[in-house]
């Protein structure tokens, strides 16, 4: 392992170079990639329930994807991403820990699928993608909203990633659009496989439609019916007589209430007004001061997870844990791109209120294999009051600015939902609750990328 990732920047960086010499205009096979540098810091935050303030953060990034049109109706992607991290933790407890090397290499497969395209009209088409592809259904979204994919059920969670508001899914997706000058309409139906949180290969069958009207208005929708065919039922219900000797000593029950399942149903609405629709597009000097996506107002919301389950907190062991109220399930963001003539290409304000009284906590998840929130320092029953209403409100502020056709420079500061990266072969050092939970807590990023 330790030679294919030494190797693995050899190879990029000779296909970077065969890639500049060689016209691929007229070949089928192309290639594009990026390589990226990015340094931050958690201005104030959380590590395993405790505060630590001015953690620097700092990671190099490079990906790389061939593309090969095998004809007019079949194209085939695959791309790999290469990733360095140093130092994405508070160095105090690296050094209790595991002391020495704090620097981290990994390599993974980040696109491979094929696309056969079954129409070639101006107006119309309908295209059917299989294998592992990146998906995103809110195109205004940089940071909070994208829930319907980087959300789970029972218990419920939410992921962030900086610069990355998308996510990577495995299966098919058959998708049908129709577009003409001010009309607009796409449906994509999915059958997938879980790949990134246990219970793994369960298949989830998701369905996104979106119109687009006058080039004003976007309005989408969408159902998620996450795990709903489950591989091993006993993993994605787990009973007491299922789940590890770990789990059992944590959470003890009477009975098996306390332990949900993951298997729930998702909806997500969401809208975007462009303020500027047609006239961005008929005068030359305000679609310049706006660019593509200034004084665009946008929004999201989800139910995660349509059941109500019951809690009982007086009597530990009769449920504990319970989600009994929708707005408990439902989180809402809406953002704005502030026009800012040609000093930024883009500019976004976004914030987000979502009112579980749970934190935003997997380690019951990915160690456990339970459907139920994590408590804080092994509490038992779980108290709720800190999370409560302290943590319902997440923000972000995002700037990007394209200084050539080939180089791009990122600023980013939120309290969001973002986690350390730590290699997850050291589980103590790995921490599953995000990195800003209360109102004071936030952190910044900045990257330099170059494209291909």
């Amino acid at each position: 392992m330790k030679r294919a990732i030494q190797f693995f920047p050899v190879v990029f960086l000779l296909i970077i170079t065969a890639s500049a010499t060689e016209d691929y205009t007229k070949s089928p096979l192309t290639f594009s990639g990026f390589t990226a540098s990015q340094h931050g810091q958690v201005v104030r935050g959380q590590y395993q329930w405790r505060q630590y303030n001015h953690v620097w953060t700092s990671n190099i990034l490079g990906g790389l994807v061939a593309q090969f049109v095998a004809s007019d109706y079949l194209t085939v992607r695959l791309g790999m991403e290469f990733n360095a991290w140093f130092n994405d933790y508070p160095l105090k407890m690296n050094a209790a820990k595991e002391p020495g090397n704090d620097k981290y290499w990994g390599i993974y497969l980040s696109e491979a699928f094929g696309r056969f395209s079954f129409l070639k009209h101006d107006a119309v088409s309908l295209k059917l993608d299989l294998g592992y592809f990146p998906y995103k259904y809110n195109p205004e979204v940089r940071c909070l909203g994208e829930y319907l994919f980087r959300s789970g059920t029972y218990p419920i969670y939410l992921i962030n990633n900086f610069d990355f508001p998308l996510a990577r899914l495995e299966g098919g997706r058959l998708g049908l659009s129709y577009t003409s000058e001010y009309f607009g309409v796409n449906l994509d139906l999915m059958a997938l496989f879980e790949h990134e949180v246990r219970p793994f290969h369960d298949v989830t069958l998701a369905s996104i439609f979106n119109f687009d009207i006058a080039k004003m208005f976007s309005l989408g929708g969408g159902v998620s019916f996450a795990h709903l065919i489950s591989v091993d039922e006993e993993l994605t219900t787990p009973t007491l007589k299922s789940v590890p000797d770990a789990a059992q000593s944590m959470y003890v029950q009477d009975n098996d209430t306390g332990f949900y399942t993951f298997r729930g149903t998702k909806l997500m609405a969401r809208a975007t007004i462009d303020l500027f629709g047609i006239a961005r597009e008929k005068n030359a000097l305000l679609g310049e001061i706006l660019g593509g996506s200034g004084g665009k107002l946008y929004g999201e919301l989800a139910i995660i997870g349509l059941k109500n389950y019951p809690s009982n907190s007086d009597v530990f062991g009769a449920n504990p844990y319970g989600y009994d109220k929708l707005d408990e399930k439902t989180p809402v963001m809406f953002g704005f791109n502030i026009p800012f003539w040609k000093i930024l290409d883009v500019f976004a304000i976004e914030f987000e209120h979502f009112k579980c009284p749970y934190p935003n906590h997997m380690l019951t998840v990915f160690r456990l294999g339970i459907p139920v929130p994590n408590a804080p320092g092994g509490q038992k029953p779980y108290d709720s009051t800190a999370y409560a209403n302290k943590d319902n409100w997440k923000w972000s502020l995002y700037m990007k600015k394209r200084i050539t056709n080939n180089f791009t420079c990122v600023l980013q500061m939120a309290r969001n939902h973002e986690r350390y990266t730590i290699d997850r072969g050291v589980w103590q050092n790995y921490d599953y609750q995000i990195k800003t939970v209360l109102p004071k807590e936030w952190l910044w990023h900045f990257k330099v990328q170059f494209d291909l």
